[in-house]
């Protein structure tokens, strides 16, 4: 226990069916009974922590009952969290837990007991440590990296339009496939602290929620384009698409484009397709 190294617990859960109905527990940790003194004494040194919040609604030494999300019916959950009696060292590389629980049949008032044992590393997680609050801030932890075709030449992001190299065949000028290839990578921000960021949340993960691709020809004007932010209404920004640039170009989100026979000689102002990637919403234009 963060602030005082002495309060040591263990906590266990039980699933008792239906029918039953659960009276008592008694616990020892590596043949070491857990005595009604040693519960009242981490009772009392909890106190002495004076912070109400840390393991607020848990009770020491106490049967207590919770309804898990879609358990079935009849089902009844218990947790009971106990302390490690302090003859048990810290240099013991297990824990084996034993307990004893005593049910009773609600039908007949029969009389039963179950022991269920186990074995767990002696490594205990701190718990009601010092809250450390650290503002994330996407423009300095995290970066995007635009890179062309499969050779991944890193290209410079910018408010401006990037030209894809063509290639010259026999005096034809072409652009295939694997040229117009862009890739966009998420990756690590340069600010000092980003580093540090991820390492102590490793399961925080940046994601694109929009991303809007626009391709046309050297000889399209896009003209001056001036997106913004909106709020969602769940404490998030959406991209608000230049309204000009919508007026020009309109955004397409239906099903989407078909390649196949006949489907290019219809590219005469603009053809649209979107796709899903990763729950990321990817519309890509063509002008043509």
């Amino acid at each position: 226990m963060h602030g005082d190294a002495r309060i040591c617990l263990v906590s266990v859960e039980y699933l008792v069916e239906g029918g039953h109905v659960l009276h008592e527990i008694s616990a020892s940790v590596n043949g070491r009974a857990v005595s009604a003194t040693a519960c009242r004494l981490a009772l009392a040194r909890l106190v002495d922590l004076g912070d109400p919040a840390c393991l607020a609604g848990r009770r020491i030494c106490k049967i207590e009952t919770y309804a898990p999300p879609g358990s079935a019916s009849g089902e009844t959950w218990f947790t009971y969290m106990v302390p490690i009696p302090h003859e048990v060292i810290a240099s013991d590389d297990t824990l084996l837990v034993n307990t004893l629980l005593e049910t009773r049949d609600a039908a007949t008032g029969a009389q039963l007991f179950s022991s269920i044992n186990f074995q767990t590393p002696n490594s205990p997680r701190p718990v009601c440590t010092a809250v450390a609050v650290v503002d994330f801030n996407p423009t300095l932890f995290a970066k995007v990296v635009l890179y062309e075709s499969v050779a991944l030449r890193a290209r410079e992001l910018s408010n401006s339009t990037h030209t894809m190299q063509n290639l010259t065949v026999d005096g034809v000028v072409a652009l295939t496939m694997a040229n117009s290839l862009p890739t966009l990578v998420l990756a690590l921000g340069d600010a000092p602290g980003a580093l540090a960021y991820f390492e102590a949340n490793p399961d925080e993960a940046v994601c694109l929620d929009e991303v809007y691709m626009s391709h046309a020809k050297p000889d399209v004007a896009f003209g001056p384009v001036r997106n913004g932010l909106t709020p969602t209404g769940a404490g998030r920004l959406a991209i608000a698409l230049d309204a000009g640039l919508l007026q020009r170009y309109p955004l397409e989100s239906g099903a989407g484009f078909t390649y196949g026979p006949g489907e290019f000689q219809y590219l005469q102002g603009a053809n649209y397709f979107s796709l899903n990637v990763c729950g990321v919403r990817i519309i890509p234009s063509f002008f043509l």
